[in-house]
């Protein structure tokens, strides 16, 4: 009788430690420190997501229509990475994923696919919360950090206000991106920014800076560059004030709805103009601010703040 019960003890232990790296791996895969050495693994991980964002602006630069496909190159690579990232994950877990990714795939010689953003968008959403990324910093990022390091670092190229004309860039045989763009609006957010400043991208011709900055300084600088074009000129964080002016009633909505610093981090400014419509419509509320207040309010006041969490 003993015997039978400690042989289910140990099975239920054997049970639950299984569970356990289950529940965990996606999370082991992108584990990283805090001085920003990453395992292989989350080498390959970040690689697969730029090329995800590039396939997502070049939908977005079409308007939903792929009218200039990517190469076949780049589909390939994507297929390569998909399956490194995902080969070692559990059926039950891999396949939904799969679905998503096979979604955005069927999009890549259509001329005529709206859809294709939202089903890019999906994704990428699965994506992040399946693999856990660290996508925001466990404290509010700061925007004098991130100021001057961009101002340090990135103004000779992309300019004061990130017009692309800095006075580095008429010496470049490449266009630098305009941050003001609408592209920008549709794309651009602090995630992928993290991104480009972890792993570069060949296709920007913009170098790595995995090694030059720390993991806070990476953080602030990530979320400033989305901030920059909503300020104007002087980029002084006078925005900082908006978030405080909202009525408490709009930020008690906005804190119910899950705004964090990981909610921030991961949507375009275009997804936050749509989340705030849905608000607005749910609310009937008439004078729930517009979009143009809203944004630099999110963007430049509650991301540098100190109220939000990482997660709520």
């Amino acid at each position: 009788m003993i015997s039978n019960c400690l042989t289910n003890l140990r099975l239920l232990i054997l049970f639950s430690v299984i569970c356990s790296i289950l529940t965990c791996f996606p999370q082991y895969i992108l584990a990283s420190s805090a001085t920003g050495s990453r395992s292989h693994d989350s080498k390959i991980f970040r690689k697969f997501l730029s090329q995800l964002f590039e396939v997502e602006s070049s939908f977005n630069r079409t308007g939903g229509s792929m009218l200039e496909p990517l190469s076949p190159e780049i589909w390939q690579n994507m297929d390569i990475g998909f399956a490194a990232i995902s080969d070692r994950l559990p059926s039950a877990l891999k396949d939904p994923l799969k679905q998503k990714f096979l979604s955005v795939q069927n999009y890549r010689l259509m001329k005529h696919s709206g859809a294709g953003i939202e089903e890019a968008r999906a994704f990428r959403h699965a994506l992040l919360e399946m693999f856990a990324v660290e996508d925001a910093p466990a404290l509010s990022p700061d925007f004098q950090t991130g100021k001057r390091l961009y101002q340090r670092d990135c103004q000779s190229c992309h300019g004061s206000v990130g017009a692309g004309d800095g006075p580095l860039s008429p010496r470049l045989p490449y266009k630098i991106m305009d941050f003001r763009h609408p592209e920008s609006l549709r794309s651009q957010s602090p995630l992928m920014v993290l991104n480009l400043l972890l792993e570069g991208s060949e296709n920007r011709r913009m170098p790595s800076f995995a090694s030059v900055y720390s993991h806070d300084e990476m953080r602030s600088l990530s979320f400033y560059v989305p901030c920059l074009r909503l300020q104007g000129e002087a980029a002084s964080g006078s925005e900082l004030t908006a978030w405080k002016k909202l009525p408490s009633l709009v930020r008690d909505r906005l804190a119910q709805e899950g705004l964090s610093l990981s909610f921030l981090s991961r949507r375009t400014d275009q997804e936050l103009l749509l989340w705030r419509k849905k608000l607005r419509k749910e609310s009937q509320e008439e004078d729930f601010p517009d979009y143009l207040s809203l944004l630099p309010a999110l963007r430049c006041g509650a991301a540098f703040s100190g109220e939000l969490l990482r997660k709520q």
